[in-house]
């Protein structure tokens, strides 16, 4: 078995659970998220924390848990996984007093006790978990829930999206972070069905996955059922609204798309992200990367954002560099997407920046 390093950890993964098909899989994809959970739980600078790691897997991220966190920050940590493979390796990679390993499944476990910080990392939706991840969620706790279910999120796959997060999605140039606010709001509903108010509090997003953690403020779940919405899209001019209504609505004589509803609300605490962007530093290049792009978008809580190579093509004009369109606009890059910025101005506005972006290419 050949020796791999994520972090400061050192394990082991037989060459035949090297795959996604197996059941305990070891995935170099998601190093970046597990390097922003190190930096997540690091900002929240709590300690005696009662964790729940429900899809351990090769348990990976319950040894970095246990040992890039300061010492006083876990007082245990609960590593399962319904796998007997995946709890056989888990058990050589996890050592440490403070670690319980068993096999069982997920609802299971969350469904006999509570806990401080709750990981849902499961292959596909997280919708079947939710439940009973919100039963076991703690006061002031943290969810931390992928989602890898982009086909059905991004709006290739419907009638899977209305299934699993009863809501309608949408082929556009921003459906990653449609897809990150269409599973808040799912994880809300959840919660609130067992009185626990949620709001999202850091959310980040890659090709193959969302992710998104939210903290649990008390009671009163009507304030999140206030910034519950529907984003309008016109696909002819890029136009897009947000609104509280599902009514249709017209735009450039076409009739706008609709995705919802979702959470309308911001996606980050800004304080929050700056400090997650400071702990990120000493986690990963990578991590440090996206957490500072992270920091600047959270400090505006626009809904959706621009991607200026879609704006671009649709006007058949030269693609400028992002730096140059946000010296004319109020804005910062996002980190959804490579071309895309987030603004509070106009369409119009951020069209025209364009443009005197892209002219100055010709010259």
């Amino acid at each position: 078995m050949p020796k791999l390093t994520e972090g400061k950890v050192t394990f082991t993964i037989p060459d035949t659970l090297q795959t996604r098909r197996s059941d305990a899989f070891y995935n170099p994809n998601s190093a970046l998220q597990r390097d922003i959970c190190i930096a997540v739980l690091k900002a929240l600078n709590r300690t005696n924390l009662k964790i729940a790691d429900v899809f351990a897997g090769s348990g990976i991220r319950s040894a970095r848990l246990l040992k890039e966190l300061p010492k006083e920050a876990i007082r245990s940590l609960l590593v399962s996984d319904a796998s007997p493979s995946a709890i056989a390796v888990a058990k050589k990679n996890v050592r440490d007093r403070r670690a319980q390993i068993i096999r069982k499944d997920a609802r299971t476990i969350l469904l006999t006790e509570g806990f401080d910080y709750i990981d849902l990392d499961p292959f596909g939706s997280p919708a079947l978990f939710l439940d009973a991840a919100a039963e076991s969620l703690a006061r002031k706790g943290i969810l931390g829930v992928t989602a890898t279910d982009l086909a059905a999120l991004s709006g290739a796959e419907v009638h899977a999206c209305l299934r699993n997060y009863w809501a309608r999605p949408l082929k556009g140039e921003f459906h990653k972070e449609l897809s990150s606010r269409m599973v808040i709001r799912r994880i809300q509903l959840a919660c609130a069905s067992h009185d626990k108010c949620v709001v999202p509090i850091y959310v980040h997003a890659v090709p193959h996955y969302v992710r998104v953690y939210l903290q649990h403020q008390g009671a009163d779940c009507a304030k999140v059922f206030q910034k519950e919405g529907f984003i309008h899209y016109c696909f002819r001019c890029c136009e897009r609204r947000v609104s509280r209504e599902n009514a249709p609505k017209s735009c450039c004589g076409a009739k706008m798309s609709v995705a919802g509803p979702l959470w309308i609300g911001p996606l980050w605490d800004a304080e929050f992200a700056q400090n997650v962007a400071i702990e990120a530093r000493g986690v990963s290049a990578q991590a440090q990367k996206t957490a500072a792009i992270i920091a600047e978008e959270a400090k505006i809580p626009q809904v959706t954002f621009y991607n200026v190579a879609k704006l671009c093509e649709k006007r058949k004009i030269d693609v400028p560099r992002i730096e140059e369109v946000l010296k004319s606009v109020a804005g910062a890059r996002t980190h959804f997407s490579s071309t895309g910025i987030r603004s509070a101005v106009a369409l119009k506005e951020v069209l025209a920046a364009i443009s005197r972006a892209s002219s100055k290419l010709r010259r």
